[in-house]
This record gives C-alpha cells, sequence and structure tokens, in this order.
C-alpha cells in the first residue's frame, strides 16, 4: 500500500506554485518525474511533456513566465487518497504579450512517492483559454 501523502506537503507544493519561484517548486518534484501539461502548445508553448526535475525547473524558470505572469492560483477543490492529489484550480494571470488579464479552469492529477511528486498531469479548459489570449470569441460552428 502506498504511503499516504500530507495535507501540508500539498498545501507547501500549492504555495510554491503561487510563489512562481521555480527553485521552490523543482524541490518537490522527483529527479524522474513524468510532468505532462496538456493545453494548446500553439498558444502555450509551455504545454507538453517533461521527463526530469530539470526540464520542470525550465519550465516554471523561463517557459511559463515567458507566455504568462502569473498572479494567483486559486483552488476549489482537493482531494487527497493516499499518494494519490486530484484538484480543480482557477490560474489568474496576465499574459505578456497583449498585457490582457486571463483567468482559466485547470485540473490537476498528481502522485506521489518519498514526499516528491513524480506524476503529474494537468488538463486546462484550452477554449476558454485560447479565447482569453486571443482576446475574441472562437467560432466552431465550421468545426
Amino acid at each position: 500500500m502506498p504511503a499516504t501523502v500530507s495535507r501540508k506537503l500539498v498545501e507547501s507544493f500549492h504555495d510554491a506554485l503561487a510563489s512562481g519561484d521555480a527553485t521552490r517548486i523543482a524541490a518537490f518534484v522527483a529527479d524522474d518525474v513524468d510532468w505532462l501539461l496538456v493545453g494548446p502548445v500553439d498558444f502555450m508553448h509551455f504545454c507538453g511533456q517533461r521527463r526530469t526535475r530539470a526540464e520542470v525547473f525550465e519550465l516554471f524558470h523561463r517557459l511559463i513566465p515567458d507566455v504568462l505572469d502569473i498572479a494567483a492560483y486559486d483552488y476549489e477543490y482537493v482531494l487527497i487518497d493516499q499518494d494519490r492529489v486530484a484538484s480543480l484550480a482557477r490560474l489568474t494571470a496576465t499574459q505578456r504579450s497583449t498585457r490582457r488579464v486571463i483567468s482559466y479552469r485547470f485540473a490537476t492529477f498528481m502522485r506521489f512517492r518519498d514526499d516528491e511528486i513524480i506524476e503529474y498531469r494537468t488538463v486546462t479548459d484550452t477554449l476558454d483559454a485560447v479565447e482569453q489570449m486571443l482576446g475574441r470569441h472562437v467560432d466552431l460552428s465550421a468545426a
């Protein structure tokens, strides 16, 4: 049976995310992490797969800040079941290229081993995020 991750550890990780400090965030990540941000790579080039702590550090140190100035992560739900954590949250940020304030929901699924994240999945409300980043409604009627 896997060890249960503590709520305090999960909250500390969420605090690290909110800080935007890549060093603090990477401290929670295993060397051999499987990290995936599912989202529209054309608009958010930081989406995609990462396989090492160093790649996750680069994600928060350079890739995300190139696109967004993150103001807040607001967690609506956080569920912990042994070594697994699921959450629903809202990200609020300013898009660097346009200075547009955007806010969209995302769901995160994590798995821990020895108090480190070994698996991380984020699924973003991509249509909402893209429409906000474009500053207009996306017409899907032709699709």
